[in-house]
């Protein structure tokens, strides 16, 4: 996920009242999805955040953050897992 800089003081503001950002509890993201000629599924996904990049060059006139995470929790859609892993 990235971010624009700007954007990240929330996330940046509930990691430092949650002991810093890579002991944050899991965040929900929000994400849609879907084939062509369907109608869009809307789901949530509990991510952990695993790395962070704070990137930018000299000419940039917007600064972003870039956020990788892993899942948390199996995503449910609709009542329904979306990935059962084999045991």
């Amino acid at each position: 996920m990235e971010l624009q800089r700007m954007e990240y003081g929330k996330p940046n503001l509930f990691s430092a009242s949650s002991g810093g950002f890579y002991n944050m509890p899991p965040v929900p993201v929000i994400a849609s999805y879907g084939n062509a000629g369907q109608a869009p599924v809307t789901g949530s996904m509990p991510v952990r955040f695993t790395k962070r990049n704070f990137k930018g060059s000299k000419n940039d006139t917007n600064l972003t953050v870039s956020l990788e995470g892993a899942l948390a929790a199996p995503v449910v859609s609709g009542g329904v897992p979306s990935y059962v892993p084999y045991l």
